[in-house]
């Protein structure tokens, strides 16, 4: 099923493996308004200084910088922005876990097209109930509460964005 939220928005695919790139943008093409590809991390963070990217689907091993490493240069360019990282690796897996405040999902290679449209889409709601809850909580907190929000770091806000939605972060599993 085709999201209204997905046709509106653009993804970036970010993994060494062209290959998989135009299998990824295949399968994602017609649920989304446009699909970049970048094949290394530095590609793909200067795709997200010059384009609106909604959520940013990377492999976690790379040669130019590890998934973590990656997840930190986005972070300091779209602290909200949704990031669903794919690993081929279980070992991978528990270390991103322990990220999940920094991730929206965590997904093992393979991945079946519908599996992948479908978190794309929750990735997607959720990157966009955050960012309402943000426009919401600014508007009508206190002024010394949305002080404190606005100095705080993109993942104290969450964690406030989070607890004032009564959400908590989760992974979710095939």
């Amino acid at each position: 099923m085709k999201s209204p939220l997905a046709l509106e928005s653009n993804i970036l695919f970010i993994d060494d493996e062209t290959d998989l790139l135009e299998v990824l943008t295949f399968q994602i093409k017609d649920f989304v308004k446009k699909c970049f590809t970048a094949s290394s991390a530095s590609e793909g963070l200067k795709i997200l200084e010059t384009e609106k990217i909604d959520l940013v689907v990377t492999d976690f091993k790379m040669p130019e910088m590890n998934g973590v490493e990656l997840i930190a240069a986005i972070r300091q360019l779209h602290p909200g922005i949704p990031i669903l990282m794919l690993t081929g690796f279980r070992e991978e897996t528990a270390i991103l876990k322990a990220l999940t405040q920094d991730l929206f999902d965590v997904v093992e290679k393979p991945i079946r097209p519908e599996g992948l449209i479908q978190r794309i889409q929750n990735g997607l709601l959720e990157g966009h109930l955050l960012e309402q809850l943000s426009v919401y909580y600014l508007a009508h907190a206190k002024v010394e509460d949305r002080l404190q929000y606005e100095k705080a770091d993109a993942n104290e806000q969450r964690k406030q964005l989070y607890s004032m939605a009564g959400m908590l972060p989760r992974i979710r599993h095939k």
